[in-house]
């Protein structure tokens, strides 16, 4: 995995668009286009709605992520080990969601 990194908004939906990443990692409190904004804006689009999105937050807003579409919730401050046990759960979930027919994750550390 590449990661892609970016500090606007807007430009996520694009690269998501186009790069059609493995997962998105968003953070939840941003000036003006804020993470639900980018996150109601990939789940409205065909193209990047099955993105599995992970939110990042200094709350824990678990509950309001998973309805709002997300695949999990991590909380700040962010390490190397709770990026890596997020990746595997996204991977797992994904295997298990062929197998069963689809589940979220819910993946608050």
């Amino acid at each position: 995995m590449t990661p892609i990194c970016t500090d606007a908004p807007q430009s996520a939906l694009q690269i998501a668009r186009t790069v059609k990443p493995s997962a998105i990692f968003l953070d939840i409190l941003m000036p003006g286009f804020d993470g639900w904004d980018v996150l109601a804006a990939l789940k409205a689009d065909p193209i990047t709605r099955d993105i599995p999105v992970l939110m990042i937050s200094i709350l824990s807003e678990r509950s309001k992520a998973l309805a709002a579409g997300a695949d999990g919730i991590l909380l700040k401050p962010l390490d190397g080990d709770k990026v890596r046990t997020a990746i595997a759960s996204l991977k797992a979930a994904r295997r298990g969601a062929s197998a069963s027919g689809g589940q979220r994750i819910a993946g608050e550390r």
